[in-house]
């Protein structure tokens, strides 16, 4: 049987980690037929010339001038891959030793599986935030209970694609700046394609400059791409509204309370808001305790309320100000 061949894809912008990330891959995969592209949305720290540089030392590197949002810049790169196979990696990502085997052997057990991904808990041996902390535990429990369950919530980072899904169903969708891998499987599932969750497809991911107002910035963001993609097939990555009603209603009831501050009804809002808030910070703080060994840093529940209330800001930002986005480049 002829030697799969497996296109590897980093998108980068003004990134120069992609050095050390492109020198592990070549010296951990060197046993297979891979070609590494590397997708550049416009860098101008030197990172570009960084690229052409890698491209010298290692034949298989391809620098590919690729501007645009990550769905542009991976569409590039899609259309110019070779590869039966095609992976994705990120620049701050850093992969196991093990990892593209892992993916390669999962998806290879059955034709009908379209693609395959793991998990990308944070790399060692850093200094973090409490914030990036707490968030990398929190994709470690998301990884575990959701994406594990429902495939096409795996992000695009860490997988492995036959080129085949891109060739029937398309290529991602430009208007979305994020969230488009969540969009482009839950197509390619739709399509008739498998996805699958390979726990042991290990890449390790750098949290060092996850901040409090960077995370903010990350999930409201998500949360804007998301309404898109909920409003399309139901799909979401975050809570159901039922669980962030009580991040609603206990600020509408103080807010409430204010004007209303000499009167009962006034008292009874002010009290109800605070044994709301209560009620959050107790039932997070109580989740975090049962899961403490497995995720020890979810015990930071303040975070996971200020991660919520990103979430509520961009969707009422997307509904505030924006439209229905319609895709394009699709098949």
């Amino acid at each position: 049987m002829a030697e799969k061949s497996i296109s590897i894809i980093i998108t980068v912008l003004n990134d120069k980690r992609i050095n050390n990330l492109v020198d592990t891959l070549e010296a951990y995969y060197s046993d297979l037929n891979i070609e590494i592209l590397i997708a550049d949305g416009g860098s101008k720290d030197g990172t570009w010339e960084m690229a052409l540089n890698l491209s010298k030392k290692y034949p298989n590197v391809v620098p590919l001038n690729a501007k645009g949002n990550v769905a542009k810049s991976r569409n590039i790169a899609i259309k110019s891959a070779k590869g039966e196979f095609i992976s994705f990696i990120d620049a701050d990502e850093f992969p196991s030793q093990k990892w593209l085997h892992c993916l390669l052997e999962g998806i290879s057990k059955d034709d009908k599986i379209g693609f395959v991904a793991g998990p990308t808990p944070i790399l060692p041996d850093k200094k973090y935030t409490l914030t990036a902390l707490y968030y990398s535990s929190y994709l470690d429990w998301f990884y575990d209970t959701k994406a594990a369950q429902s495939p096409e919530k795996l992000p695009m980072g860490n997988s492995l694609w036959r080129k085949k899904v891109f060739d029937s169903v398309g290529y991602l969708d430009e208007t979305i700046s994020s969230g488009e891998d969540h969009d482009f499987a839950n197509r390619a599932i739709l399509n008739g394609w498998k996805g699958v969750y390979i726990k042991e497809a290990i890449v390790y991911h750098d949290y060092s400059d996850v901040t409090l107002k960077r995370l903010w910035k990350k999930q409201s963001r998500y949360a804007m791409e998301g309404v898109v993609i909920y409003s399309r097939y139901s799909s979401s990555y975050e809570s159901t509204y039922y669980n962030i009603l009580p991040y609603i209603i206990a600020p509408i009831l103080l807010l409430l309370s204010a004007p209303m501050a000499f009167y009962a009804l006034g008292i009874i809002f002010l009290i109800l808001g605070v044994v709301i808030y209560a009620g959050i910070f107790c039932y997070l703080e109580i989740k975090a305790f049962k899961l403490r060994k497995k995720y020890p840093y979810l015990i930071y529940a303040w975070v996971e309320i200020i991660r919520r209330y990103a979430v509520i800001y961009g969707v009422a930002k997307y509904y505030l100000f924006h439209k229905v986005k319609k895709p394009n480049n699709l098949k």
